[in-house]
């Protein structure tokens, strides 16, 4: 008589019957029905939702009907049995439900149960209602679905109803299935116009494990149920798998559900789980499908519970369960752990080179004075020569037809292609010859683009691009003039027992900025004088800033003369700090290139008297010699000079001899210098403009491809000189090769204190130019304060989904266009680094590596972290 008030959801049924022989993963039998899990009707395929309870058989369930429910868009409501609850009534709600529920399905009646219900522990083996989350036989959950991603599509109620299969065998209920499996279904009911229950999907799944773990939050005792094999299938025709009008067509992303599904709830309530799958995951969070108001129930006898409870007693399991590192995040610490531990290692390294260092160095303190400094017994370390010392005599240069040509550059293109003219090269230096004494102050006269600067760029060993001739030595002792004293012979410095300092001060003026003249002498006294005590290297500093009268402005920022920055020192203490930074080594030769240019004449004149001054040996140190270009000097400067070489413009040489002996030689030969002259200036204009006698010295221009370079005739002024000459210019021309055998030219320094030097160094002026450093640690939490406060709680749904991703992309952009000023840092480094690692301050990867740490870690990694904390 029920039948016309019956099947509402036929409708559905028929549409899931498309699907196959019997929905919900209905088992068919030889008899063509259908064997369904609990809640759905075998008559109906198993499209059709049962009420009543789960006890009741199958066959006898009533059909879900809208009239008789009450409440559509709940399910049964009063269609299911009392004490039962659920869209189909499979969940227990207390113990009094289950007794009656069983007394029902046995024929009895219920009089011996008291009304407070049956306990657990009165060993009357009735049954009892387990709400845990934990299933001992077979269970049955009615959870909401509360996600704003899904609720901003489907604004209605949606339910998803759980079955855990555990033991088939002992359960209450008509169960169907195996063991260790899992059917799920979700339920749907719209928050307008029809809004009866319509379940919308179904999910099956074998394998299933379940188990206790602790969880992450807090710690959290937590139910697990791991299963595998997921399928799922979407019932056509409704809301969510394409029905017309509706907002959104899951039936591809839920039909493709598979692999592993987890269902994860709180042991203690059981009222907040977790429908986990990767594809759940990617679409909804890391929790998948979030379902809350969870409601367990399972109708079990209390003997079945104390039989599978002391068989699980130490089964439980406290090791986090699906929290576990992921492989990614393992790997990820194994590399992070890798870089720590070599990191490390190369630090211990660093210490037992540095220490050992300092040992042996202890070890050779009886060494004469003014040799500790001369190089770091870490340069001879696994030698067995002792470290290298300055000779007790000075060094001289020798050279021999020196010739240096540059070649020439390609000519424009794609003419070049079309032109047979041969290409020229430019000869820059012709056949010079001369030998400075040692402890000798020479000075390089000439005009502008005579070679000055190339001559001593090859004495100093510099690197050149061009082909260069001829010989260069390194010469110990005196030299003799004709007339003069005999000197002891020429003699070549042995290189396997003394390595020679030669200082070079180019042009231009490149220092540290923001350190003082103090510290930047000190760190040249870190690098060079290797692993000699902090005491000598003090003192040492403070006697090269007392030889070139720098005390006064000791602790003076250097700053910068274009006005760009700091406002330091002037342009000649600026001349006398480079020249410190050379002196403070000990060098057997100082060479200068333009030590004057640019100064006025008191500064110019207090320059080359100190320079004067360390040709004079002191019972301390041994004479340096000293190597000066100079464009104009005043007469006041002129004889401040011992020896004097003078080129003609374009490269020949015009006079090498003694400065006091100019006028009278040049008078010998026909050219007077007139009365009151300055010397040099006489000389310039011979240089610039010689007599028609001198043209041959004009250098002539070679072609690129040759073997022997014609020598000159024999400069003028040189045939006094008793010095050694070969017969003609060594038929093999060297290219960026260095001649200066006994010359040291590696790091003193070991590693760590190079390293050590460097953060000091380039961490006080981090500290300094606090514009970069205010920038980057203030600017950006400012800015990760505007962006979180503009996206301050924003909700979960699609539009608050969409507008963290664009606070996530602006700071990430914020990030990476700040990190751009690292182009200008290294960029403005590089001028300095370019001049301390030509003169072997330090390796490059020591400079590289605290650059690079300390431009990652105060304006990198702290205002990252700042932004990442505050949004």
């Amino acid at each position: 008589m029920l039948v016309p008030l019956v099947l509402p959801l036929w409708a559905v049924g028929a549409l899931a019957q498309s699907v196959g022989a019997c929905s919900n993963y209905g088992t068919a039998l030889s008899n063509g029905t259908c064997q369904c899990p609990p809640g759905f009707s075998s008559s109906s395929d198993c499209t059709v939702a049962t009420c009543d309870n789960p006890l009741v058989p199958t066959q006898d369930r009533q059909l879900f009907s809208t009239v008789l429910s009450g409440n559509a868009s709940a399910g049964c409501a009063r269609q299911c049995s009392d004490g039962f609850d659920g869209p189909n009534c499979n969940v227990c709600s207390s113990d009094m439900a289950c007794s009656s529920a069983l007394a029902d399905r046995n024929g009895a009646t219920s009089s011996s149960s008291s009304s407070s219900g049956i306990s657990l522990t009165d060993g009357l083996g009735e049954p009892v209602c387990s709400r845990s989350a934990w299933s001992w036989t077979e269970g049955f959950a009615s959870c909401q679905v509360v996600n704003p991603t899904l609720q901003s599509v489907f604004s209605g109620a949606t339910t998803l109803t759980i079955q855990k299969t555990v033991d088939p065998s002992q359960a209450l209920s008509n169960a169907e299935g195996p063991g260790g499996t899992m059917t799920a279904q979700l339920w749907y009911a719209p928050s307008s116009g029809n809004t009866t229950i319509v379940e919308q999907f179904f999910c099956a799944a074998d394998s299933c494990v379940q188990s206790n773990s602790t969880g992450s939050a807090a710690q959290t005792e937590q139910v697990d149920w791991t299963c595998q094999n997921l399928r799922c299938t979407c019932i056509p025709g409704t809301e969510f798998c394409g029905a017309p009008g509706a907002p959104l067509d899951l039936t591809t992303t839920i039909n493709d559900l598979s692999a592993t599904l987890s269902i994860t709830c709180d042991a203690a309530t059981g009222t907040e789980c977790a429908f986990k799958q990767q594809t759940l995951r990617t679409l909804f969070g890391a929790n998948g499908l979030a379902l809350s108001g969870c409601q367990w129930g399972e109708c079990v006898l209390p003997s079945t519970i104390n039989s599978l409870a002391s068989s699980l007693s130490g089964s439980t399991t406290s090791d986090g369960g699906s929290n576990d590192l992921s492989g990614g995040v393992i790997a990820g610490l194994a590399v992070l752990g890798g870089f720590v531990v070599a990191l490390l290692i190369l630090l211990g390294l660093g210490l037992v080179n540095q220490r050992r260092a300092r040992r042996r160095l202890r070890a050779k303190e009886g060494f004469p004075a003014g040799a500790g400094a001369a190089g770091s017994a870490a340069s001879y370390e696994g030698k067995d020569e002792v470290p290298p010392v300055h000779p007790s005599s000075p060094v001289g240069v020798h050279f021999s037809n020196l010739s240096y040509i540059l070649p020439a550059g390609p000519s424009s293109w794609p003419l070049s292609l079309l032109s047979r003219a041969p290409k020229q090269d430019r000869t820059i230096l012709s056949s010079l010859s001369a030998s400075i004494p040692g402890g000798s102050f020479c000075a390089v006269l000439g005009p502008s683009g005579s070679g000055k600067t190339s001559l001593v760029d090859l004495l100093a060993g510099a690197r050149k691009t061009g082909y260069r001739a001829g010989s260069i030595e390194l010469v110990r002792g005196a030299s003799q003039y004709a007339g003069g004293e005999a000197g002891a012979p020429l003699a070549v410095v042995e290189k396997e027992r003394e390595a020679v300092r030669i200082g070079y001060v180019d042009q231009h003026d490149v220092l540290s900025e923001t350190s003082t003249v103090r510290e930047a002498i000190a760190f040249a006294a870190e690098m060079k004088l290797g692993e000699v005590s902090r005491a000598k290297k003090r003192a040492r500093v403070f006697e090269v800033m007392t030889q070139l009268g720098l005390v006064d402005i000791a602790d003076s920022y250097i700053g910068t003369v274009e006005g760009t920055g700091r406002w330091g020192i002037s342009g000649g203490e600026r001349r006398r700090v480079s020249i410190a930074l050379e002196l403070v080594a000990h060098p057997s030769i100082l060479i200068l290139d333009e030590p004057t240019s640019g100064l006025d004449s008191t500064s110019a004149l207090r320059i080359l008297t100190s320079l004067k001054a360390l040709t004079v040996a002191t019972p301390s140190r041994s004479a340096t010699t000293v190597i000066v270009t100079i464009h104009q000097p005043s007469s006041q400067l002129w004889h401040k000079f011992d020896d004097v070489l003078v080129l003609a413009q374009g490269g020949g040489q015009l006079y090498w001899g003694k400065a006091d002996e100019v006028s009278g030689w040049w008078e010998g030969k026909g050219v007077r210098c007139p009365d009151g002259w300055n010397p040099a200036d006489f000389l310039l204009d011979l240089a610039t403009s010689p007599p028609p006698d001198f043209l041959p010295l004009r250098p002539s221009i070679a072609p690129r491809k040759f073997s022997v370079v014609t020598p000159l005739e024999q400069p003028l002024g040189d045939s006094q000189l008793p010095r050694r000459r070969s017969s003609a210019i060594p038929t093999m021309l060297l290219r960026n090769d260095n001649l200066h055998a006994g010359v040291d030219r590696t790091p003193q320094a070991t590693a760590l204190t190079q390293v050590e030097a460097l953060f000091l160094r380039e961490g006080k002026n981090l500290i300094r130019d606090r514009t970069l450093l205010l920038m980057h640690n203030l600017v950006l939490p400012l800015v990760a304060l505007f962006v979180g406060g503009m996206y301050y709680q924003v909700n979960e749904s699609i539009g608050g989904f969409q507008s963290r991703v664009g606070a996530l992309f602006f700071s990430g952009c914020l990030v990476a266009f700040a990190s751009l000023s690292a182009l200008s840092n290294f960029s403005r480094a590089k001028r300095l680094f370019i001049r301390e690692r030509g003169r072997a301050y330090y390796h490059s990867l020591a400079w590289l590596a605290t650059e690079v740490v300390l431009d990652i870690v105060p304006l990198r990694l702290i205002p990252t972290i700042l932004l990442s904390v505050i949004v």
